[in-house]
């Protein structure tokens, strides 16, 4: 019912055309995600036996400063994904360095063209490695996700330290 209602007045709003199809949707799309987003989150599944107990433990919101810096983590995360995407020279060199390990060994022993192919695996061998050595931005990207996810994980620690201790905790017995 609701949903002929949303269509009804959408049609109203935007035509019957495709410009009236994409509205709907994506109007549809933002519904289903405010949908999802209010769904319970699975965090864990555990199997108890009859007289086993558990405790859940939550902790507070993230405070701005947390927040500031897992902003930062997922930014440093995102630029340290591109900068270590191979290139297009690497992808080329590693595709050569692969044909000529396939031809040296395809090549009988002893022969000028596996001496030759073995020369050749050599230099685009070190070519390769100079290649993929991580650059001083990439190491530096790695520094700052290490400091950021320390940072992370004291605020995590300080957030379940400050939170109100329950005089027992609240705990849960399967039965």
């Amino acid at each position: 019912m609701l949903r002929r209602l949303r269509q009804t007045a959408l049609d109203r709003a935007f035509g019957k055309g495709a410009g009236g199809f994409l509205a709907a949707t994506v109007i549809g799309w933002f519904i289903d995600q405010v949908r999802a987003s209010k769904q319970p989150e699975r965090l864990d599944t555990a199997r108890l036996v009859p007289g086993e107990t558990y405790i859940v433990t939550t902790r507070p919101g993230m405070g701005r400063v947390e927040r500031r810096d897992a902003r930062r983590l997922a930014g440093a995360q995102q630029k340290l994904r591109k900068v270590q995407r191979p290139g297009r020279r690497t992808r080329a060199t590693a595709a050569k360095l692969s044909r000529a390990q396939r031809r040296a060994s395809a090549a009988p022993v002893g022969s000028r063209r596996k001496v030759r192919n073995e020369r050749k695996v050599e230099v685009l061998s070190v070519r390769f490695d100079r290649l993929t050595t991580p650059s001083r931005e990439q190491q530096k990207l790695e520094a700052d996700i290490a400091r950021f996810s320390g940072r992370m994980e004291q605020h995590r620690a300080a957030a379940l330290a400050k939170a109100p201790k329950r005089p027992r905790p609240n705990t849960k017995t399967f039965t």
